[in-house]
């Protein structure tokens, strides 16, 4: 952390405020804040904008996508009803390419992963019982 004590910080001025003395550096960019401009993450000092990208950023790592939670409740599902094992599968596959090329959240993996395992018993299930039928 930084504070006016710091070597150059002395005589510089906030750079969304120039008539203010800078009292910190954000962490990221280096830009000059004053006590109104200083942003938090975690412990690390920030200016709002890098304070905010790093908030998006750490969601995005961390959370999952309304497609992989989709994903997971169709292939769960499709124990009870088979047929729906033919959806969940594809939707499952499609959002771990997302994950993997970075279009979605990778905190939505290991769900989609169990879903996809469950959608393939699925249709397991529903490939035995049509076999059952017209065999």
């Amino acid at each position: 952390m930084s504070g006016p004590d710091e070597p150059g910080l002395a005589e510089a001025r906030c750079a969304s405020h120039p008539d203010i003395q800078a009292t910190a550096v954000c962490g990221r960019c280096g830009l000059f804040l004053c006590g109104d401009c200083i942003g938090m993450f975690g412990t690390e000092l920030r200016c709002d904008r890098c304070a905010k990208l790093a908030q998006a950023e750490h969601s995005r790592q961390v959370g999952s996508s309304g497609l992989s939670r989709t994903a997971a409740a169709v292939c769960f599902t499709s124990f009870i009803f088979w047929p729906l094992a033919i959806v969940g599968v594809p939707l499952a596959l499609t959002e771990l390419w997302r994950i993997r090329t970075g279009r979605s959240p990778r905190g939505g993996r290991r769900i989609t992963l169990f879903g996809l395992l469950a959608g393939l018993v699925g249709l397991g299930l529903l490939a035995m019982v049509a076999a059952t039928r017209f065999f």
